[in-house]
C-alpha cells in the first residue's frame, strides 16, 4: 500500500506540473489527475475499511483532507494567482501531491485481508442504490455552489477576499462537522444523518438569492 500510494503521487505530481510543458493537453492532464486522485481516494478507503475504528478514521479523514482545501480556497484567488498566475494553483496542487507521496512512507502496510464469502459481491439492492444516489447529488451540489457563489459575488461586485472567504468557511465548516461525526458516530442514527444532512442543504439552497443568468 505504500509504494502503489507514494507512485500514483508522484504521478499526480508530473500531471499537475505537465501544464508548464504544454497547455494543449490541458483537458487530458486534467483527466489523468482526476483518475489518480480516484485511485488514491480508493486506497483511502480500502485502509479505513481495514482500521479498527473505521467509522471514526473516515469522519478524521474528511476533517483533515478538507483542511488544505479550505486553506487553498482562499489564498488561490487572494494571494497564489495574483502573484504567481494560473499556473500557480496547478504547482500549488502538485506540492500536495509530493507531500502525499512523503506521508504515504507513514501509512501501516497491512496484508490482505481476509473477506468473507458472503460479502464479497456487492448487492445492488434499491436502499444501496438511493444512498448512492444522495452521496452523488449531495457532492454535486456542493460543488455547484463554490461555482456559484462566485457568480454571486461578480454580480454584487464583492472582492475576491470576500469571495474566497465564502467557499473557505464552508470548508472550515465542514472540517467541523467531519471532527464531530467521528467523535459521536457510533451514537448517530445511520438513516436519520443522511436525511438531516440533506435537509439542511436543501433548506440552505432555497434561501439563496437567484442570480441573473449569463447567456
Amino acid at each position: 500500500m505504500r509504494l502503489k500510494t507514494a507512485i500514483m503521487s508522484l504521478l499526480l505530481v508530473g500531471a499537475d506540473l505537465g501544464v508548464y510543458v504544454s497547455l494543449d493537453v490541458l483537458f487530458v492532464l486534467r483527466g489523468v489527475a482526476g483518475l489518480l486522485e480516484g485511485l488514491m481516494l480508493g486506497a483511502m478507503i480500502v485502509v479505513t475499511i481495514g482500521s479498527s475504528h473505521p467509522d471514526r478514521l473516515n469522519g478524521i479523514f474528511w476533517g483533515v483532507a478538507a483542511l488544505p482545501m479550505a486553506g487553498a480556497a482562499y489564498l488561490l484567488p487572494v494571494w497564489i494567482v495574483p502573484h504567481f498566475g494560473a499556473d500557480g494553483g496547478f504547482a500549488t496542487l502538485a506540492v500536495f501531491a509530493l507531500i502525499s507521496a512523503i506521508a504515504a512512507w507513514f501509512l501501516i502496510d497491512q496484508g490482505p485481508a481476509t473477506v468473507r464469502a458472503d460479502t464479497v459481491r456487492a448487492r445492488w439492492c434499491l436502499p444501496t442504490l438511493l444512498t448512492l444516489a444522495a452521496v452523488f447529488l449531495g457532492g454535486a451540489a456542493n460543488g455547484g455552489s463554490w461555482g456559484y457563489l462566485q457568480v454571486l459575488a461578480d454580480e454584487h461586485e464583492f472582492s475576491l477576499a470576500i469571495a474566497a472567504i465564502s467557499i473557505s468557511g464552508g470548508l472550515v465548516a465542514q472540517v467541523l462537522g467531519a471532527f464531530a461525526a467521528s467523535l459521536v458516530s457510533g451514537r448517530l442514527p445511520f438513516r436519520a444523518a443522511p436525511i438531516t444532512q440533506s435537509s439542511a442543504t436543501a433548506d440552505r439552497s432555497r434561501r439563496i438569492p437567484a442570480g441573473r443568468p449569463s447567456w
